[in-house]
């Protein structure tokens, strides 16, 4: 240290500090309440009330009016599915049979339990997203000074910042909003583990290798074997598998484009890292140029190997005793 020899540690200001202790607050507490649902659910099941087959959200309108059904007695098949309203009427045949089970006293005073540990998680997880809000907007008006760069930071290392003030929180939330799978929930959680000053970071490589997704290096004698990503930014690195898991999801998009295709290779998890280690390697030119995501689409790979692909799928398609007769055609807009 002395020396100079150290490499420094960032420290994110105070104010990021608070805000990031109520999301790491209210991360806990909404997995206690997917915890306790799952409880709920197993407690229907061993009741042999596959109320899951049927209803997407256990805990909706009519899923809750259900359990209130069945708290108070009316476990009768009929007198339950009767509770069904609008769109949920069309599925009265399967209802019924998915309804049919033994609740006896012991399961309506366990459900009772369940509901009203549920209902006291929700409050507090109510209030603390007010209170993020406002902590946002108040460290966004404070206009907070962003923090000082590494010593190693050189001016070609960090992409430059586009305007002369900082890039406030609340705009960060709003940026990361337009990558694929992130929700308001899952930006707040990037903001304010990451902060909002890329300088600190250096490089894209370098922010995926803290958060924890890079891939290992484990080379030994000239070979290359295959290395475990480190543990990284646990809070972090928590969040961003179920951010990739939303993210494949989508239709159309370069990172659903990427699970699928290595996924049928090297397996979902690893896909999965894969898509988490991209997202993360998009967030560091967002924050630092101050621009929102750019899509590139789910034929951005082909497109950049064209001819390539256009080889590879004739050879496939000549053997089967077809002559592929190639004709350029206009694009679609």
């Amino acid at each position: 240290m002395r020396f100079g020899l150290r490499q420094a540690s960032g420290i994110p200001p105070q104010g990021q500090r608070d805000v990031r202790d109520l999301t790491r607050s209210r991360t806990k507490l909404v997995q206690a309440r997917v915890r306790e649902v799952q409880r709920l659910q197993g407690g229907l099941e061993r009741a042999n009330i596959t109320l899951a087959s049927v209803v997407s959200d256990i805990l909706g309108v009519w899923g809750r009016a259900l359990r209130e059904a069945l708290r108070a007695g009316k476990a009768a098949p009929a007198t339950m599915a009767d509770v069904a309203k609008r769109r949920m009427r069309a599925t009265l045949p399967l209802l019924e049979p998915a309804l049919t089970g033994v609740v006896r006293d012991h399961h309506r005073q366990v459900l009772a339990m369940q509901l009203a540990h549920i209902d006291g998680l929700d409050e507090p997880i109510a209030a603390l997203n007010t209170t993020m809000a406002m902590a946002l907007s108040a460290r966004s008006a404070a206009a907070p000074l962003s923090p000082q760069p590494l010593p190693r930071a050189t001016a070609s290392s960090a992409l430059p910042l586009t305007g002369a003030m900082p890039l406030t929180l609340t705009r960060a939330v709003e940026l990361l909003e337009t990558l694929p799978g992130v929700d308001q929930r899952g930006a707040e959680v990037l903001v304010t583990e990451i902060g909002s000053a890329m300088a600190r970071f250096e490089t894209a490589p370098r922010l995926a290798a803290w958060a924890g997704v890079a891939p290992g290096n484990d080379a030994s004698a000239g070979k290359q074997r295959a290395g475990k990503t480190r543990k990284g930014h646990r809070a972090l690195r928590a969040m961003l598998p179920p951010l990739a898991h939303a993210a494949v999801r989508t239709k159309g998009t370069y990172v659903s484009a990427l699970s699928q295709r290595l996924a049928a290779r090297r397996g979902q998890q690893r896909a999965i890292m894969a898509v988490a280690h991209s997202m993360m390697r998009r967030v560091f030119p967002m924050l630092s140029r101050h621009e929102s995501s750019r899509e590139l689409g789910a034929n951005y790979c082909d497109e950049r190997r064209r001819h390539s692909t256009v080889d590879r799928l004739t050879r496939r398609i000549e053997p089967l005793g077809y002559r592929v007769h190639l004709e350029p055609v206009a694009s679609v807009a």
